[in-house]
């Protein structure tokens, strides 16, 4: 005999894999029919052929597990961390900009004859501002295209 408990659990525990790589799939945004035809056929042939369903099974994991992948950098930049450190950057950023105008301010002095030059040569600041100026320009732009990645070309609009 068929132990109906069993196959009633074994089911129900199939129902939830395919759930979760459903919830996978809408995490990256992806709207695949051939994979929506993939889960639908391996919902049906879990009761019919078991073997044959084991197959779906770990195919379906296999995309499950590179999806979730995806899903983890999408996760990362949708999440409060990321937006808790670009802030952070946007704030070193600024500080660093007010830095720099200080200094070129100092600079305009010396040309005008209200500072000393002792007063406004920082040894080693204009390669500094430039190196920092760089450095920001390359981390916005990795933000830039990361959260363009994360939230798909909508993101522009």
């Amino acid at each position: 005999g068929v132990d109906v408990a069993s196959l009633l659990s074994e089911s129900q525990i199939i129902l939830a894999e395919i759930e979760e790589v459903r919830t996978h799939l809408g995490l990256c945004g992806i709207s695949c029919k051939k994979v929506e035809a993939v889960l639908e056929d391996a919902e049906e042939q879990k009761a019919d052929s078991p073997e044959e369903y084991e197959g779906v099974r770990e195919g379906m994991m296999a995309s499950g597990s590179e999806l979730q992948t995806g899903s983890k950098l999408r996760r990362l930049v949708l999440s409060r961390q990321f937006d808790l450190v670009a802030g952070i950057l946007i704030c070193v950023n600024a500080a660093v900009t007010a830095v720099e105008l200080e200094y070129r301010g100092l600079q305009a002095g010396i040309a005008l004859g209200m500072n000393s030059a002792e007063e406004a040569t920082w040894r080693g600041a204009d390669d500094a501002f430039r190196v920092s100026e760089q450095f920001f320009c390359a981390i916005f732009f990795i933000e830039l295209v990361l959260r363009a990645f994360a939230n798909g070309l909508g993101f522009f609009f």
